[in-house]
């Protein structure tokens, strides 16, 4: 049993088919005579070509078969698919979703000829692990009955499903599943739904949809490597004008780069993680979280410095953009593309502590916590520096100082605590 699968429509989710469709679906109408407003296609769009047909039978009293209409019709949507494309960077989400072990199945209203055509063409069929098409069910969507069969061939998991009509998604509502529902596309726009206009927004999303089902309490080793998928282009006007209304008068914000969090696997055998990210500039990271509503999670480092005995503490300043005002274990810092967490590290030592690196005298990885306010997923290090090394505050925080081992506890209680330190402090067994 898989805990978590991701399912997607195929005809404007996995191929940019939808003007063709329409053009058929008009052409069609035409040709028998037929005058409707553009918003029928919309109505019919999750059915099956059968239903399709009998709706239209029906509704126009035409003088043909059903038998003749479906041989029609069938026919001129079939050569869509010899030259449709797929839709940017589907491959790449369709790789990743394999790399993290996470399922893939197809929910389309279409025939399974044209499905696996296109899957052959492009070479993605290995990549899918069930379809369900109009030759497997009776009814289209919104009728549940294609997710049903989903739900009963993976048994019960938690499914994404990704659809760019309302009709799919309230199939997949009303089928029982466990599911979140994302709306798909550039015209794509319901304030009850989730909207993702490609396939890059789609990946950040999935890992950050995965983070609430996986463990990594007990992460003893990593890797990490960047992602070669291109994050799609931004309008430039778009883009400046978010960042002008984000950064005027706001001098602690200023764009340099980021780290994305990709893609995640852990390996529960060997307690080992595996990481992949893209890289983001600061305008663009906060472009992506606050005006396309996307849950985007950065790579950071945290950490517990020990000088001897005593444990070092601060408090941010409250100028700062995350956790104003709140107590922390320094040091801490976003993860810079260029550099591993080991050296992340080394540089928010020096930059917020004045700790250099020959009076680091220890360094153990601890593990990997996910901060789900912050959205960050932070590399931990336990850190001793030499008894002669002097600390020197940054302006990140107000003040910092050293504490024994026994006054933990009394941190511990202070609501004002970093969620990374206060797992820190309990994980170690730092209060006596």
């Amino acid at each position: 049993m898989k805990s978590a699968v991701v399912v997607l429509d195929f005809d404007g989710v996995i191929v940019d088919s939808i003007k063709e469709l329409k053009l058929v679906f008009s052409d069609f109408l035409t040709d028998y005579g037929i005058s409707v407003a553009e918003t029928k296609f919309d109505d019919f769009n999750g059915k099956t070509i059968s239903e399709i047909i009998i709706d239209l039978k029906s509704e126009f009293n035409l003088n043909f078969t059903i038998a003749e209409l479906m041989q029609d019709y069938n026919s001129r949507v079939d050569g869509i698919y010899l030259n449709v494309d797929l839709f940017p960077s589907c491959r790449e989400f369709l790789e990743l979703c394999g790399w993290m072990n996470i399922p893939v199945a197809i929910a389309s209203a279409n025939n399974r000829n044209n499905i696996n055509l296109v899957l052959d063409r492009f070479g993605l069929s290995d990549l899918i692990n069930i379809i369900v098409s109009s030759n497997d069910v009776q009814f289209g969507k919104p009728h549940p009955e294609t997710y049903q069969q989903i739900q009963i061939f993976f048994g019960d998991c938690h499914f994404l499903v990704v659809d760019d009509s309302i009709h799919g998604l309230k199939g997949a509502l009303n089928s029982g599943m466990r599911v979140d529902l994302i709306l798909f596309g550039l015209q794509s726009c319901s304030s009850n739904y989730k909207n993702l206009s490609n396939f890059v927004q789609l990946g950040i999303f999935l890992s950050y949809w995965r983070m609430d089902k996986i463990s990594l309490t007990k992460i003893s080793s990593f890797i990490i490597e960047q992602s070669i998928v291109n994050p799609p282009t931004v309008d430039e006007l778009l883009l400046e004008r978010h960042w002008v209304n984000l950064s005027t008068g706001n001098d602690s914000i200023h764009n340099g780069l980021f780290s994305i969090l990709w893609g995640l696997r852990v390996n529960e055998h060997d307690s080992s993680c595996e990481i992949q990210f893209l890289e983001f500039d600061y305008k663009t990271f906060t472009y992506y979280e606050n005006e396309l509503g996307i849950p985007i999670v950065s790579l950071a480092v945290s950490g517990v410095v020990f000088q001897e005995s005593l444990v070092v503490v601060g408090l941010r300043a409250g100028w700062v953009n995350q956790y104003p005002n709140f107590l922390e274990l320094p040091p801490s810092g976003n993860l810079n593309p260029s550099h591993s967490p080991d050296e992340q590290l080394t540089i928010e030592l020096e930059e917020e502590l004045g700790i250099l690196e020959n009076e680091i005298t220890s360094r153990e990885f601890l593990g990997i916590y996910f901060d789900r306010f912050s959205k960050s997923l932070d590399f931990l290090y336990e850190i001793g520096i030499s008894s002669s090394a002097q600390l020197k505050v940054s302006a990140e925080y107000d003040w910092v100082k050293k504490f024994e081992s026994r006054e933990m506890r009394e941190l511990l209680l202070n609501e004002r605590l970093v969620p990374t330190s206060r797992y820190i402090v309990i994980e170690m067994g730092l209060v006596n």
